[in-house]
């Protein structure tokens, strides 16, 4: 994701369209690429903490949080998903 111009709300954006697509893969039982997730979410919070003012940062919090959201359902599916393929809960 890095040199590619966008900014920190069209990156949050860009991740939660990655999450949602995982989503619609793990609905269709397929597997999902999370490869890389990691890094552009690394990459995002850099981008808002080095933004020049709160406001800046605090104006990104709605977008954030629902990203936030979209990465907990994003859990339950692939929990669901493997305990699906695993005949059971391994907890």
């Amino acid at each position: 994701m890095s040199g590619d111009g966008m900014d920190p709300r069209q990156r949050i954006e860009a991740v939660a369209q990655r999450v949602h697509a995982a989503r619609e893969d793990i609905a269709a039982d397929r597997g999902v690429d999370l490869a890389g997730l990691q890094d552009d979410v690394k990459l995002i919070c850099d981008l808002v903490r080095d933004l020049p003012s709160t406001a800046d940062r605090a104006g990104l919090a709605d977008a954030v949080e629902k990203l936030i959201a979209d990465f907990d359902d994003l859990e339950a599916a692939l929990t669901a998903q493997h305990e699906r393929r695993s005949g059971g809960t391994d907890r």
